[in-house]
């Protein structure tokens, strides 16, 4: 089987939630983009996933960056310019970010919290365990009275108390799906790394996937499953030779 198109998440994949890539880690994503084209997705900010792929040292031609959870695509035009996409029907991104203005206007008269620059996805730092539980049960309150439960879903990251509300129908299998359009590249030829149940739909969408970690809710969507990124890099070495 070629294998084309590497997509990883990043946070709890390829790196830490907070801290650098390792330069090992580096050194290995450097070496398979002269073989892959690399694709990095995350819930931060696709100007950050640039900043990222900068400082790993990855040809900014040989590689795509999603950010918010697959609702902003970035794809390289040429060495200065990237091509934007936006993911997602129009009138219900449009509504999410009404709604989203909203939570930000009652949160922050309410609580102590920290809200991330993003563009489309609302993403928000609670501090502590009890402003986490708190913002969640304000939030749940605020999508009944909305009447957004069908349009709107959390992605939670508690270890770091961090939340975060994407548009309905917006994730990064279906992010995925349109890079491999923008590549024509089928499904066969994708290997995906991920770490969290936001990476399942990237595993669903790809020919093989690969999950880092213990979680084994995540695991057992995978193909395959390793403790460590470095472990996974090798494994993607030795699938390129076969």
């Amino acid at each position: 089987m070629t294998y084309k198109l590497l997509c990883t998440d990043v946070d709890g994949s390829i790196k830490p939630f907070y801290g650098p890539v390792d330069p090992k880690t580096a050194d290995i994503l450097r070496e398979l983009s002269n073989e892959m084209f690399i694709v990095m997705l995350s819930g931060r900010t696709a100007t950050y996933l640039d900043g990222l792929a900068v400082g790993i040292g990855i040809d900014g031609m040989r590689v795509g960056l999603v950010g918010e959870e697959g609702c902003i695509i970035l794809f390289p035009k040429d060495y200065k310019n990237y091509e934007e996409y936006i993911v997602g029907d129009k009138k219900l991104i449009e509504e999410f970010l009404h709604f989203k203005e909203t939570v930000k206007s009652i949160l922050s008269k309410r609580l102590p919290v920290y809200f991330s620059p993003t563009r489309i996805i609302l993403t928000l730092a609670t501090r502590n365990e009890a402003n986490f539980n708190n913002a969640y049960d304000l939030i749940k309150e605020i999508i009944e009275e909305k009447n957004m439960n069908d349009k709107v879903y959390f992605i939670l990251h508690k270890a770091h108390y961090v939340i975060s509300i994407a548009p309905a129908g917006i994730n990064k299998g279906v992010a995925l799906r349109k890079i491999m359009e923008i590549l024509n590249v089928d499904q066969d030829e994708i290997i995906a790394i991920g770490d969290g149940l936001n990476d399942i739909p990237m595993f669903k969408t790809s020919g093989y996937s690969i999950a880092v970690g213990s979680r084994e809710d995540v695991r057992k969507y995978a193909n395959i499953a390793f403790d460590n990124i470095i472990d996974a890099l090798h494994h993607i070495r030795k699938l390129l030779t076969k």
